[in-house]
Formats: structure tokens, sequence, C-alpha cells
């Protein structure tokens, strides 16, 4: 399981991975409040609560990239111990029983103390799909919307692979080069990434229309197994 400490940013980001299937988690705070949120609850709740208690921070937040089990997985444990935490995700969740939760419009922000982090509407892979971007730092929890060499995968019923071309090209590679991703699974050969390196290294990314794209992808299906 990772646990790193980003440096030189406002914004104090943790990672850990572990859950279903090498999930990331981001523990994320106001350096200056300590007011923090949890980025998905994909993995055990022990590893981030030592570093809640280590780092004397206070949980407000568990912000949903969307609403696949694997992302929710421990989501009751979190409220069973912090049962004030609000899970705040897409206006129009494809679960609807999750609790405490408060669905945000795209563009809207969630103020983490002295910090804003703004939702991205991204639906794709799942129509319940957002990007959670702290537009200071420039840094974009992404979900499975983006990992750090592939999009996410467009297998469900309920995917759209049309839908996540512009989620990608019109929401997310419009964003400063220098922005810098982080995914929900440690799918790719790094951790995170920028915008400006994801476009250079992968086929995803420099598609000139949905029918490329999908061709892309189709050549991706060839041989993947299995993933989001």
């Amino acid at each position: 399981m990772a646990n790193t400490l980003n440096s030189g940013q406002t914004l104090q980001v943790v990672t850990f991975e572990g859950g279903y299937d090498r999930n990331f988690c981001y523990l994320v705070w106001c350096p200056d409040t300590r007011i923090a949120a949890l980025v998905d609850a994909a993995i055990p709740a022990g590893p981030i609560q030592a570093t809640i208690q280590e780092k004397k921070v206070s949980l407000k937040y568990a912000l949903i990239t969307h609403t696949h089990g694997d992302h929710l997985a421990h989501l009751e444990e979190w409220l069973s111990l912090e049962p004030q935490l609000e899970t705040v995700g897409h206006h129009r969740p494809v679960r609807r029983d999750l609790p405490n939760y408060r669905g945000l419009p795209d563009g809207a922000e969630v103020e983490l103390g002295r910090q804003r982090i703004i939702l991205l509407e991204t639906p794709g892979h799942y129509p319940d799909c957002v990007c959670w971007y702290h537009e200071e730092d420039g840094l974009l929890f992404s979900g499975d919307t983006v990992f750090t060499d592939r999009t996410g995968r467009t297998l469900s019923p309920l995917s759209d692979t049309h839908q996540l071309y512009h989620s990608v090209y019109d929401r997310i590679l419009i964003l400063p080069p220098k922005t810098l991703v982080y995914p929900g699974h440690n799918y790719g050969p790094v951790s995170s990434i920028t915008l400006e390196e994801l476009k250079a290294s992968s086929d995803f990314f420099s598609c000139a229309s949905t029918a490329q794209f999908e061709e892309v992808m189709a050549r991706f299906e060839k041989c993947q197994q299995r993933g989001d």
C-alpha cells in the first residue's frame, strides 16, 4: 500500500493504494485550517485514519468520483467512524442510496477550509463520473475517466464512448498543460502525470475525432482482460 505526501503545493495530498483492484484513495486538506476530504472511499480506513491523526486534520467530506462499487467499498466504514462525514458527488448519482449525500452540478465548488475544489462532470465511463479540480495548484482527481496512460473503459451498459471522448477532450485536455492527474487506479507506468505528458505519451489523448478515439479503444480492448 502506497502512502505518499506531495510537496510544493498549497493543497496537501496523501495517496493510498489498495482496495479491489489497485485503487487509489486520496486524503487532501487545507494546510491553514486542517479541514480534510477523502477522494473516494476505496480502501480500508485504518491506514488513512493513522495519517489523519498524525497530520491532525479534521475529515469533513468524502468526494466521490462515481458510484461504481469499488470506489464506495468502504464508505459505510467511514460513516461509522465519522458520522458527520458528508458524501459529495454528481447531482444525479446512479446509486440513490448513499447516506449523507449532497449532489452538486457541474462547476460547483466544495469549500475545504480556505481551499476550493471544483466538480467537473465527465460522463462516459459511467453516467455520474466527475473529476475534482483544484485550480490553484493545478490538481485533477480524475477517478476512472483518465488514468496515466489511457482513459477508462466503456464496457458497462451505462457507459458511452462518445460521451467519454467529449469529457476527455472538451473538459480535461483543455485544462492547463501542467495540471497533475491523480487517477482512481494504479494502472499506468506512473502513479500521477501531467496533462502535457499524457498527451505526448498516449494515443488515447491525441485523437482528432470520436471515430479515431473509438479505434484506439477497440485496439486496446483486443488485448485487455480486466480493469476499469
